[in-house]
């Protein structure tokens, strides 16, 4: 399933949620006493799923299972310098310890058409995957972007040009007119670094570009997905508002 916005406008959260549960309780408590704004919560135990099966992560796991938040297990592609049959084997270990068949699919190529297309494909047929999310941190050539159920177009610092398309060869212009059948995937944003007011431009602009989940945080450093922003409840009912009203208004 695409993960289009049934109702427009109604832009989701995608939770990158790299905090320890048993040591980033805020984290946790704030993201499920948010289910309903929650588009998918990312799982990262290890840059994947990590070396040994944890029960603390299974009972994190359980508890977003129980109030109904999609999940993505993390997968790092390595910009398409990790092996193809070991990304197989880590998708096999998020369904054999903690049930989980979508993935986020971080360091993704952003024009590696041929390996974009067999690691999907390998995702889908040998490890049984569902939605997959790529994160290439920048804009990614159509013809990639259309294997995947949605993709991050930037990962980083406020961002404060029209995030433009990657411009693309005559060749690729040529095999993009081909694909009569492309379907354009959904569009994410994870922000980070952001203070209060370019929070609130980030959200008006993704939402003029129909970005349908983002991710916006004051956090920075090696790991600015360690807990949530310090803007936490105004973020929440910024992402509330209705379309044409309120914080996100005109």
């Amino acid at each position: 399933a695409r993960l289009r916005s049934v109702i427009l406008g109604a832009m989701k959260l995608l939770a990158p949620a790299y905090g320890y549960p048993s040591q980033s309780r805020s984290l946790w408590d704030g993201l499920l006493d948010c289910a309903d704004l929650l588009g998918h919560v990312i799982i990262n135990p290890g840059s994947g799923p990590g070396v040994v099966r944890d029960p603390v992560w299974n009972d994190q796991i359980g508890a977003l299972g129980d109030r109904g938040v999609s999940m993505l297990g993390y997968l790092d592609l390595g910009y398409s310098r990790k092996p193809v049959d070991v990304l197989v084997a880590e998708a096999s270990t998020w369904e054999r310890w903690y049930g989980i068949l979508d993935f986020f699919l971080d360091c993704a190529p952003s024009s590696d058409l041929p390996r974009t297309a067999r690691v999907v494909d390998d995702l889908r047929m040998s490890a049984r995957a569902g939605t997959l999310v790529a994160n290439a941190g920048t804009a990614v050539v159509p013809a990639v972007a259309a294997h995947f159920d949605a993709v991050v177009e930037h990962e980083g610092l406020p961002h404060h040009e029209a995030h433009a398309a990657v411009a693309l060869s005559p060749a690729e212009e040529r095999d993009l007119g081909q694909l009569s059948s492309l379907v354009i995937p959904g569009r994410s944003w994870i922000v980070y670094g952001a203070d209060k007011d370019a929070a609130l431009s980030t959200l008006r602009r993704a939402r003029a570009q129909g970005v349908d989940q983002i991710w916006i945080t004051d956090l920075e450093g090696g790991n600015p997905y360690r807990d949530l922003p310090s803007y936490w409840p105004w973020l929440l009912g910024a992402l509330a508002e209705e379309s044409d009203a309120g914080l996100l208004g005109a």
